[in-house]
């Protein structure tokens, strides 16, 4: 069997112009600074049907991701192991769901936060210590 060597015309170069895609040039990806940062949000907190209880910030792995993950107070093993149960959203969208979140988006990494809703400012608190922040 014989093989064949590609044609120039096949090879691929790193000036080559785009694909088009659905009859389209795909559009450049927005640079890092103009991109919406989001966060992990479980479904709970989205559809209103629990309150925003608990706050984790891990290292994001893309430019979009701000790092954030929100879980709902009354979360079970179920929906913590349903992965329908978490979605994308701006994290934007988040502190208007919950105005709190603004108190705490410029932590480092490895904040682990819970929020006492109860008085009239709620507070966050270190979920290790008990802390309030």
């Amino acid at each position: 069997m014989r093989r064949l060597a590609p044609s120039a015309s096949s090879a691929a170069s790193p000036a080559a112009e785009p694909r088009m895609i659905f009859g389209r040039k795909p559009k450049p990806a927005p640079p890092a600074s103009e991109l919406i940062p989001l966060a992990i949000v479980t479904r709970r907190i989205l559809d209103g049907s629990s309150k925003l209880r608990w706050a984790s910030l891990r290292a994001p792995i893309n430019p979009a991701d701000s790092g954030w993950h929100f879980l709902a107070i009354d979360e079970t093993d179920q929906t913590m192991a349903a992965s329908n149960n978490f979605t994308l959203v701006a994290l934007d969208d988040v502190i208007r769901i919950e105005p709190a979140v603004a108190m705490i988006v410029h932590l480092p990494v490895g904040a682990d936060l819970g929020l006492d809703p109860r008085g009239a400012t709620p507070v966050w608190f270190d979920a290790v210590t008990g802390t309030p922040i």
